[in-house]
């Protein structure tokens, strides 16, 4: 794993950095407005703002005599065909390692290559589990995929329900922005179909630790491949 990208991973493993980055995803903020958020004081939150500023994952610009923090809204600096290659075929790359289904770390991510194609992970003990199944593949420009993760009703981990009528979806977008930037965006939608709970499972994609944070590394990844 190249320095650029571990920067970002050290950056979003704090719980509090974590926290900040997702709140600046509602839109530029000053220091002020963030430490009124955030169980830690402003000395402690500009601090945060600097990590992540370094590891390139926000940036700041000037408001009159205020200086505000955003996330960075450069978008994925590498091109079109990277940006896609990277995002479906490095995913175990840039994925965080906490984030797996089976009993043990995953050791790869998979992605088959066309319409009706696997999602799953390997981990290290040869392991295969399904995530969900490619339901669009319009390379560079498009994947869908079914989403079929969620935790389960009686237990606390995070399982795979194979019914695709119970399976929301994940649509990522590609969009070139010259030779070397790609607009990347990301819809999880239908998440209503996950049945009971779904409320819930609405508020961890969009809390901490969730798409954003997991775009942001992917991001980082891509840019690391295309130096």
């Amino acid at each position: 794993m190249d320095a650029y990208l571990q920067a970002g991973l050290d950056a979003l493993g704090d719980a509090t950095r974590m926290a900040i980055f997702q709140k600046l995803a509602d839109g530029p903020q000053a220091v002020n407005e963030l430490a009124q958020k955030m169980p830690v004081s402003r000395p402690a939150v500009s601090q945060h703002l600097r990590v992540l500023k370094d590891a390139g994952l926000v940036t700041d610009i000037k408001d009159g005599t205020r200086r505000l923090y955003q996330l960075d809204p450069a978008g994925v600096q590498a091109g079109i065909e990277r940006a896609f290659s990277v995002f479906v075929e490095q995913m175990e790359s840039w994925w965080p390692a906490t984030h797996h289904i089976g009993k043990t770390p995953f050791e790869a991510i998979f992605v088959e290559p066309r319409a009706g194609g696997r999602w799953y992970e390997r981990d290290v003990e040869g392991k295969l589990t399904d995530w969900g199944t490619v339901l669009k593949w319009e390379p560079p420009h498009l994947v869908t995929f079914s989403w079929h993760v969620g935790p389960g009703h009686d237990q606390p981990d995070w399982v795979c329900d194979p019914d695709i009528a119970k399976a929301s979806e994940v649509e990522i977008r590609f969009t070139a922005e010259g030779p070397g930037a790609t607009l990347v965006e990301l819809e999880h939608s239908k998440l209503e179909r996950h049945g009971e709970g779904y409320e819930q499972l609405r508020a961890i994609f969009d809390g901490p630790g969730a798409w954003s944070g997991i775009l942001a590394l992917y991001a980082k990844a891509a840019e690391g491949a295309q130096a």
